[in-house]
């Protein structure tokens, strides 16, 4: 285990393998034991040990987790049948969007309740750069963990996957920051984080409000390291029965991920059949551990928001098993609130306007008799007072551009060579020169062609497409005002004359 105060295994102790396989026994135990404690000996069945005056809110939120594959969505597939009783009694958003496809930006509009471009660093677009040069979300941004310790919540974020990490700024406002990752970097499974967060939230004062934030990434770690019944539940549609080509190099267009290769050829379909597979074991364990929890009395005052920090594509729109681009695939998710039950709102049930990632923190701080502070851009959206959202906005993919969304139309707008690598170029362009700086928009119906061929077609239609294309740039331009007075106090890269540097070709 390779937390920030393990040391290296010793000499002679078991294999990097063994301790996988103890640490997992350990794990089954110790959630077995938990599920058991209630009908321990000398213990009053009457009685809920972990019931107490304290709130609580747990907000679960799943890497790669696409609004269609929901069974409560319409999805063909029974992959959530917990989720889907949840949607009953709570607030399920059905035209809720991610703020951007990829994880750091994705999360930090999460909890800052504010655009991803926040934490966008100023590093010109064809410089080698690692992630955390890339991406920093300022301090002085504002964060949900950050308001509600103000209200006095204990707060602790768990992290399965390592780019969810204190490094991009992610950690502020959390007092208890987990980072359970395995040796060479693998994603933790659900089952020994929600035990962790388990172990943290029975540890809390039945009389202090806590919150717990989890980032799950067991979807994507299916792809690669599927468990055999992650892997066996669905079988393959035949319709995605081909073979995607390896490419050489993440992000890949028209090509499987270097990562998502294990020596085996697998079909699409394949891929697609493991992603089921790993979302219904996934809902099943948020279920279990849930349970367990209710039978210590520790939801009594509890709030519970599942959510997709971004979705998955199988090659809806030129990525397969991956994500990072600006369509329906990548950005329509799941939000899922489940209010305590002392919580009687009269707004529950299936929602059909729109809702933004930027959303969630305003009204989960709503739940609490919270407002929003200056500079979260996302709304309440429970509030009786709160306008309808006119659109949704999206960013930060891995070929630039935007996505700008209304209640029926999405308009997305792809930039050219100057922004994308040069392996994204050839896949995109097919060469190097004759588009250089160019942009490609795509006007159509989300709802009812959710997935537009990525080529020919009629240009938008103006009428359409100037109001969405009015509404970004406006957006924009206040966002990334917003961006540089946040950005302005930290140290960049050190170029002295950076325009000079952006103006020369890589």
């Amino acid at each position: 285990m390779n937390t920030r105060h393990d040391q290296s295994p010793a000499s002679g102790r078991p294999g990097r393998a063994g301790r996988r396989a103890c640490r997992a026994a350990l794990d089954r135990c110790a959630l077995a034991l938990w599920a058991l404690l209630p009908l321990a000996g000398g213990c009053d069945l009457g009685q809920r040990p972990g019931a107490g005056s304290a709130r609580g809110l747990i907000v679960i939120a799943v890497d790669g987790l696409r609004a269609d594959h929901l069974s409560c969505l319409g999805y063909d597939r029974q992959t959530t049948p917990r989720l889907d009783r949840w949607a009953e009694e709570g607030v399920l958003f059905e035209a809720a969007f991610s703020a951007a496809p990829l994880r750091v930006p994705a999360h930090s509009a999460l909890l800052s309740g504010s655009d991803p471009n926040l934490a966008r660093r100023e590093v010109p677009q064809w410089l080698e750069a690692t992630l955390d040069q890339t991406w920093l979300l300022p301090a002085r941004v504002p964060r949900l963990p950050l308001e509600l310790a103000g209200l006095g919540f204990q707060t602790a974020a768990f992290s399965a996957h390592p780019e969810f990490s204190r490094v991009f700024g992610l950690g502020v406002g959390f007092q208890s920051f987990v980072t359970p990752w395995e040796e060479d970097g693998q994603i933790v499974p659900a089952e020994r984080l929600l035990a962790l967060a388990q172990q943290w939230i029975e540890s809390q004062d039945p009389a202090v409000d806590w919150f717990c934030y989890l980032e799950l990434a067991d979807l994507e770690r299916a792809l690669t390291r599927p468990e055999p019944a992650e892997a066996t539940r669905f079988a393959p549609r035949p319709e995605l029965g081909f073979l995607p080509p390896i490419g050489t190099e993440r992000p890949a267009l028209f090509a499987l991920p270097p990562e998502r290769y294990d020596g085996s050829l697998r079909t699409v379909g394949e891929f697609e059949a493991r992603y089921d597979g790993a979302l219904f074991e996934l809902d099943q364990a948020i279920g279990r551990w849930l349970d367990v929890l209710d039978a210590e009395g520790r939801l009594e005052r509890t709030s519970l928001c599942v959510v997709g920090s971004y979705g998955m594509q199988f090659g809806e729109a030129g990525l397969f098993a991956d994500h990072g681009r600006l369509s329906m695939a990548d950005l329509r998710v799941p939000v899922l609130l489940l209010p305590a039950r002392e919580l009687s709102l009269a707004r529950r049930g299936r929602r059909a306007e729109l809702f933004s990632a930027m959303d969630l923190a305003p009204t989960l701080l709503g739940l609490f008799g919270a407002a929003a502070p200056v500079g979260m851009l996302g709304a309440d959206r429970l509030s009786a007072d709160a306008a309808p959202r006119e659109h949704c906005f999206a960013s930060c993919a891995i070929q630039g551009g935007y996505a700008a969304i209304s209640d029926s139309h999405c308009l997305e707008l792809v930039l050219g060579a100057a922004v994308a690598t040069p392996t994204l170029r050839r896949a995109w362009y097919g060469d190097l020169a004759e588009h250089l700086g160019e942009g490609q928009e795509r006007l159509y119906a989300w709802r009812e062609t959710p997935f537009p061929p990525l080529a020919g077609g009629p240009p938008p239609d103006p009428a359409l497409a100037g109001p969405l294309r009015s509404a970004a740039t406006g957006y924009i331009e206040a966002v990334e005002g917003l961006r540089v007075r946040y950005q302005e106090p930290l140290i960049r890269l050190g170029f002295a004359d950076r325009a000079a540097l952006e103006s020369t070709p890589p």
